[in-house]
């Protein structure tokens, strides 16, 4: 045993001595032993480690200072009323052993014993045929999992729990599977019950139990049938071979409640000849026979009533709801399944003239149906009527050329037709508070949120008109005599957030023409104060500057490689998406069209990805820089008017400028004198690039002889005027870096003077 280095050597020497056996105590002084200290053979030993007490004692475990284990020596007592239960070498593993006893328990009754203290030691649920197995007690319960000993070979693998039958402090066998816990789940495995998938309940008398399958605990139920299914359905997946026994008269039947129960087997009259069958053609038929030739058996002529006790048709099919106590969902019901090829109906009707007959059908409908008196008289609006309602449906993994809830068919190979419908709908008022009327309603809807896959493309509508002399793929006519009634020929709306910034651009678009588009009447956009925000005047400045940034092109549309999406044919005026982007992003948007198909999925177009652009935004940058263009016209022109005048006194304050070359220096002028001289041959001798700018730009001017010069700045009321540079030069072209960092955005003028001559240009600066 390792305590300390002087007693191994001691230990080891007792182990040599012995050779094969070792037995004996070993105590530290104090119980304190080190962190390295252990009890048992280190890895040098070759033989088993014994924990054994050679006398008929137990055997405990302790942790903080209570008994958590016990194992017994040869020992037996009474449990629950049973004498002299051998439990010997059993093992008792407890919170707290010394309380499992103190609690009334004579000792762990079965082979392994895991108890719960308190209220773990109830033995009314022991047997005495409990030896080799596991009980476990607590809660004031109990239960044992293990073998039931019957007799020498005879052993049932058990479960069995204990003691309350019934309701009242019920205690039941559960079956639950869990996962991870989710708080807020209240049902289901990541509850904090879990996903209760059996549950057996002893009935209160204590004679029966039922078997429930599904969550009861999450329905709130309990069964109470010895087989009782909760919810979904029961399969038997091999029904019995053995011939037909056509002796019993009792067949099953579910009632409403879902019990099963018997029932005797309607009467047979195997001599009758209501029904006919022909087991060779797979066929059951009645009224088939001539009539006159039949006797009292059912003839041609006949009429078979199905709850109707006057037959109006051949085939006619009754159901009083309220008269029965029931209420059925179809008053005819067929369902079709079959593998064949073909076409497949599941209700087949048929309207022609009768053979050789010689009066002609005024009016037929293939089928005619009514659906009368539909709806509730309190509460929500919930009720629907439909006259015909289709529904057509793949839950398979197949390939439909066309899956559709409804069709019809207008065809005429001969005579004279008005008016050939493919389909034919009409929704008429003639009374009642009616909302919405609708000729026709159509929606195409891709499940949200989406569980597979996704619909290439989803139409309410779909509309092909083509091979006539005037074609409509879709009309739309709305009128009415009342003024104020509003009407809306063609109504569309896109719902649902858009993404005008993402890769396709805008995604929701209330109607999208591929093709030129016609409007007699006016065009309106939504332009109402209370529709805005975020309302700034936009500067005239900014406008003229974005607005000389466009660069206005001619063009045709490139017809051979995109003559598909039907773009204009004509020459056109207009500007390039990419340049209005760098300029005005805010005008352009991408356009993701999408690739067109046929009925049979086939692409007969196929998809782009383009850029557009709005050209009703460009109409306030055009007010505004009409505006700033009609503000410079009417400043100039006052300029102008004043030129004459103010150009004596301006040539008199150049001549003491020039007379004082120091460098820059502010001179003061006469009130409103420009300083300018405007004439064609300008540009040509004095230049600022950029113009208009927000950084400082570069004054190109031409020296077209030797002599002195200056260049001047002034503002556009003629004051402040500034020396920007003088010098002698010789004849020649030259630049000058104007510094504008310390100029407030606005017009100003800039004078090259050449021996007091004077050349004008205007200069912009925009704010940033």
């Amino acid at each position: 045993m390792n305590t300390k280095s002087i007693f191994k050597l001691l230990l080891m020497g007792v182990l040599i001595f012995t050779m094969e056996r070792a037995t004996g105590q070993v105590s530290w002084l104090g119980n304190a032993g080190g962190p390295t200290d252990y009890l048992g053979w280190n890895n040098v030993q070759n033989f088993p480690l014994q924990i054994r007490h050679d006398n008929n004692q137990q055997i405990q475990l302790f942790t903080n200072n209570v008994r958590r284990m016990q194992l017994l020596p040869t020992e037996s007592y009474t449990i629950g009323g049973f004498t002299g239960q051998s439990k010997s070498g059993s093992l008792l593993l407890a919170r707290d052993v010394a309380a499992f006893y103190s609690g009334g328990a004579p000792g762990p009754f079965t082979r392994l014993h895991l108890a719960d203290t308190p209220n773990g030691t109830q033995q009314s649920g022991y047997r005495s045929n409990m030896q080799n197995g596991v009980t476990m007690t607590g809660n004031n319960d109990q239960m044992y999992v293990g073998q039931l000993y019957h007799g020498l070979d005879y052993t049932d693998a058990a479960i069995v729990w204990s003691d309350n039958p019934g309701g009242y402090l019920a205690d039941r066998l559960t079956f639950n599977f869990t996962s991870s816990y989710n708080s807020a789940a209240t049902s289901g495995n990541n509850s904090f019950r879990g996903l209760q998938t059996l549950l057996v309940q002893p009935a209160a008398s204590g004679d029966e139990a039922f078997v429930g399958v599904g969550d009861f605990d999450a329905a709130g139920a309990t069964p109470n049938e010895r087989l009782d299914v909760l919810d979904g359905k029961v399969r038997i997946r091999q029904l019995p071979t053995d011939p037909a026994n056509d002796t019993l008269d009792k067949y099953m039947v579910v009632g409403n409640d879902g019990v099963v129960h018997w029932r005797p087997l309607p009467p047979f009259a195997s001599s009758g000849c209501e029904w006919v069958p022909n087991a060779g053609a797979n066929r059951l038929t009645t009224a088939t026979a001539a009539v006159g030739n039949n006797g009292s058996c059912p003839e041609q002529d006949w009429r078979v009533g199905i709850g109707a006790a006057d037959p109006e048709a051949k085939l006619h099919v009754m159901h009083d709801g309220v008269g029965s106590g029931s209420g059925l969902l179809s008053g005819v019901y067929s369902d079709l399944y079959t593998n064949n090829t073909g076409t497949h109906t599941g209700v087949t009707a048929r309207v022609r003239p009768a053979n050789g007959a010689t009066v002609e059908l005024e009016s037929a409908a293939g089928v005619w149906t009514r659906v009368q008196d539909v709806g509730t008289t309190t509460g929500l609006v919930t009720a629907t009527s439909y006259g015909v309602y289709g529904l057509s449906t793949t839950a398979k993994d197949v390939k439909v050329k066309i899956s559709s809830g409804v069709t019809g068919h207008g065809v005429a190979d001969a005579g004279t037709i008005h008016g050939l419908y493919g389909g034919y709908f009409d929704g008429l008022r003639r009374g009642g508070a009616v909302t919405n009327v609708y000729g026709a309603y159509c929606s195409g809807t891709e499940q949200q949120p989406r569980t597979e896959g996704l619909a290439t493309s989803v139409f309410g509508v779909h509309g092909v008109a083509k091979g006539g002399a005037t074609n409509y793929g879709v009309a739309g006519n709305a009128s009415s005599a009342v003024a104020s009634d509003v009407c809306y020929a063609v109504f569309g709306w896109a719902g649902g957030p858009d993404d005008p910034n993402g890769p396709n651009g805008h995604t929701k678009w209330a109607g999208y023409f591929q093709g030129n588009t016609y409007s007699p009447g006016m065009v309106w956009t939504a332009s109402d104060e209370q529709l805005k925000r975020n309302i700034e005047d936009l500067p005239q400045e900014v406008a003229v500057a974005k607005l000389m940034e466009l660069e206005p092109k001619t063009y045709d549309f490139d017809q051979g490689q995109f003559g598909f999406m039907n773009l204009p044919t004509e020459h056109q005026y207009g500007l390039i998406a990419q340049n209005v982007r760098s300029v005005l992003p805010e005008l352009v948007t991408n356009i993701h069209q999408p690739a067109r198909l046929d009925t049979a999925g086939v692409e007969v177009a196929p998809a782009i990805d383009f850029s557009a652009m709005n050209y009703q935004g460009l109409i306030p940058l055009l007010v505004a820089g009409f505006k700033q263009q009609q503000a410079t016209t009417a400043g100039l022109q006052e300029q102008v008017g004043q030129l004459q005048d103010q150009l004596a006194a301006m040539q008199q304050q150049l001549a003491a400028c020039c007379a004082n070359p120091g460098g820059d220096r502010l001179q003061q002028q006469p009130a409103n004198t420009t300083g300018t001289m405007l004439d064609d041959t300008n540009d040509r001798k004095l230049r600022i690039v950029p113009n208009p700018f927000n950084e400082p730009p570069t004054v190109y001017y031409t020296m077209e002889r030797g002599g002195r010069m200056q260049l001047l700045v002034n503002s556009a009321d003629g004051r402040d005027l500034k020396v920007l540079h003088e010098a002698t030069q010789e004849k020649g072209d030259y630049q000058f870096q104007w510094d504008t960092n310390a100029l407030a955005p606005g017009m100003y003028y800039v004078t090259l003077l050449i021996d007091s001559q004077p050349v004008v240009s205007k200069a912009v600066k925009v704010g940033r």
